[in-house]
């Protein structure tokens, strides 16, 4: 797997957000409907995924036409994408746990909690 395939996905936030909606087989229309995006903008970014060998065509539900799920390839990449993004999200709670925890020693408890609101939720 290479980290061209990875930043070719994290460079482009909607071509990221369809792969990861991905997990099950959808339409073009599902996914349309699902991204709030044309039919036209996610067929293309599907056809994109395909020629990176990430996704592949099967046959759609019901005959519904043509719907598209991972390529054992993309499988592989959506795992590791999904384990970066949790690393990440982790990550920044740590750091902004520290941050909770620098602004109590300083007695600016205000600061504390609302820093602690916007972690939490």
């Amino acid at each position: 797997m290479t980290e061209e395939i990875i930043f070719y996905l994290q460079r482009g936030g909607f071509r990221k957000a369809l792969f990861l909606e991905l997990q099950v087989p959808r339409t073009t229309k599902e996914l349309s409907r699902l991204l709030g995006k044309s039919n036209s903008q996610v067929y293309q970014s599907l056809s994109e995924l395909s020629s990176e060998n990430l996704v592949v065509v099967v046959k759609g539900k019901k005959g519904s036409g043509k719907a598209y799920k991972y390529s054992a390839f993309g499988e592989a990449v959506a795992r590791v994408v999904m384990a970066r993004d949790k690393m990440v999200g982790y990550n920044q709670a740590l750091e902004a746990l520290q941050k909770v925890r620098e602004l109590l020693e300083k007695g600016e408890f205000d600061e504390a909690k609302r820093l602690l609101k916007e972690i939490l939720g």
